[in-house]
This record gives C-alpha cells, sequence and structure tokens, in this order.
C-alpha cells in the first residue's frame, strides 16, 4: 500500500499573542528609508511587533507523514521531531530549528523536501539559488547610496511573506562564490546571519538597521561539502541524503503526486487516475534512475496523457 502523504497546508491562524508579547518579534529597528521609493513602506511593518508563525498541534504527525513519503530525509526529520518535541515541552510553539544542510547528487528532492516540510510545519516558504552568485551581494543586499539599493535577501523574504520565521531555502551553497577584498564572500555573510549572537542584530547596510534573524528556519543544499568552509559547516547539522531505494516507490509515487496537486491548486483525488501497466513502468524506470526529479517529470507527462484521454472519451 502507498504511504501517507503530507497533509495539505492550511493557512494558519494568527498567534493569539497580545501585540509585543512572547509571540511576537521586531524584526527591524526604526529606519529612515534609503529614497522615495514606495517599496519601503512594506519593510515598516518589520518594525513593529510581528506574530510569530506557529507550527500546527499535530506537526509531529505531519512530521511522521513526510518521513513516510521521503524515507531519504528520515535522519534531518528526526532531529527535527525532537527539536519541535522540545519546544513543545518548553511551552515555546514557535521552535528554533538548527540550520540543516543536505548534502547528495541533484535530483534527490532536495528541494522538493524543503517545500514539503514547510508545508507541514504550515510555515511560509522562500528559496535562493547561490550556484550562480559571484558576490554576496545577492544574499547581503546592496549598500544604500545605490539606485537600486536592495535590503538583504532575508529581510526582504520576511517582508514578503509577513512573518518572522519562514522557511528560506538555499540552493547549491558549495558554488557560491566572492571575494573578501572585493563585493565579499556569501559563505562570509551566511555565516553572519545564522550565528546567534550576530543574527539577533544583523546590520543591513541598505536599512541601516539592525535585524533579527533568528527565527529563520534555514534549510541549505549542496551535491558535496567540498567548497564549504570549515566554520560555517560547524554551524549546520549536516545530513548525508542517499538517492531513495527501488522499494520506496509507493511512498515517492503518493509524495509526488501530493506535491503536483498542491502546486496545481486541486486535491489529490482531482488528479487522473494512473493506471496499473503505467505505475508498473514508473516503477521499474524508477528501479533504474532514483531520481526524484526525473521521476516528477515522468509522472507529470503521464497525468498529462490521462487527462487527455479522459478528455476525449467524455466528448
Amino acid at each position: 500500500a502507498a504511504a501517507p502523504s503530507v497533509p495539505a497546508a492550511e493557512p494558519p491562524p494568527p498567534p493569539a499573542a497580545p501585540a509585543g508579547g512572547p509571540g511576537c518579534v521586531t524584526v527591524l529597528q526604526p529606519f529612515e528609508p534609503p529614497n522615495d521609493r514606495a517599496e519601503w513602506l512594506t519593510y515598516q511593518a518589520l518594525s513593529a511587533p510581528l506574530p510569530l508563525r506557529q507550527v500546527p498541534r499535530d506537526a509531529a504527525k505531519r512530521i511522521d507523514a513526510l518521513a513516510a513519503a521521503a524515507p531519504a530525509f528520515a535522519a534531518p526529520l528526526k532531529e527535527i521531531r525532537r527539536t519541535l518535541a522540545l519546544a513543545a515541552h518548553a511551552g515555546r510553539p514557535s521552535p528554533r530549528i538548527r540550520p540543516i544542510l543536505l548534502v547528495g547528487p541533484p535530483g534527490i528532492g532536495k528541494t522538493w523536501f524543503a517545500r514539503r516540510l514547510a508545508q507541514a510545519l504550515t510555515l511560509p516558504f522562500g528559496s535562493l539559488n547561490l550556484g550562480g552568485a559571484t558576490d554576496n551581494r545577492c544574499l547581503q543586499g546592496t549598500a544604500r547610496g545605490w539606485s537600486a539599493a536592495t535590503p538583504a535577501w532575508p529581510i526582504a523574504e520576511m517582508s514578503r511573506l509577513a512573518a518572522p520565521n519562514p522557511v528560506l531555502f538555499l540552493d547549491e551553497i558549495e558554488k557560491a562564490g566572492g571575494q573578501r577584498e572585493s563585493n565579499g564572500r556569501v559563505h562570509d555573510t551566511l555565516l553572519a546571519m545564522i550565528e546567534p549572537e550576530s543574527a539577533s542584530g544583523w546590520f543591513d547596510e541598505c536599512l541601516r538597521s539592525p535585524a533579527d534573524l533568528r527565527n529563520v528556519v534555514w534549510i541549505m543544499a549542496a551535491n558535496e561539502t567540498r567548497g564549504i568552509p570549515a566554520p560555517l559547516l560547524s554551524r549546520l547539522a549536516v545530513h548525508h541524503v542517499a538517492p531513495p531505494p527501488a522499494s520506496a516507490f509507493d511512498g515517492t509515487l503518493a509524495g509526488l503526486l501530493a506535491g503536483i496537486a498542491d502546486d496545481i491548486g486541486c486535491a489529490r483525488g482531482e488528479l487522473p487516475e494512473l493506471a496499473l501497466e503505467t505505475r508498473q513502468a514508473l516503477k521499474r524506470s524508477f528501479a533504474g534512475h532514483r531520481n526524484l526529479r526525473r521521476l516528477r517529470a515522468q509522472i507529470e507527462e503521464c497525468l498529462g496523457i490521462a487527462a487527455e484521454e479522459a478528455m476525449q472519451s467524455s466528448h
């Protein structure tokens, strides 16, 4: 039987916490806008107490469902489950999770996993690929004085998502470049953003204001650890993820179908039914490549064919 899919996320209700109370965070200190662009008004909201998004009460059940759908990620999910349990025991519904690094070959579902984790925790999600970064501006932003001055990426995402504790996913961090002598290295900037002491008052050069980044849930991905500085690695919970075994096909298929339905914006039951022979063909193919990206593309193609056949038979 197919393993259970991850429960569909519902928009979380605002936490019942008074403004400025223990369930709120002031991300930015008051600041003067760099210029007269209207976009700075959106950042002003981060200067007021902002409610932390709370993980659902059934978070452990959701984590278990995700582990069943993605057994290759059992180790990081076990660590997250324990963090959630400790936070719940302490009465903290919005826990801080140690930054996680997923290491494994392309196509094993690292990005998929990060999205489904955010969904399971009902936290907003943002992502950034660092593979082509030649300096730290994509992460740190640009200083005031530039015509196109921009705040740091985490601050921009917190403003866009209206949450001080989103899940932020950084892909291909081992390929990030930069030089200390020029515009700065991405890895140095990232280290300052995740180190608890510096993250509590990370200074944004565009807004010229300290920002509280401590509540961000960082998930990072790399094909290998070579190229990632040791000081950064030491701050991360590193998990090596192997391609899923062929025996995990049923759970993997269920998880990918749930993800496809969510991306389309429909219920899982509204997708076309895949014929038995189609499922068997997908299973044989998956046993050979064990690549989630490739499997998803194959599933989407099969769903499209099934949808066309269903439409033709209805006319």
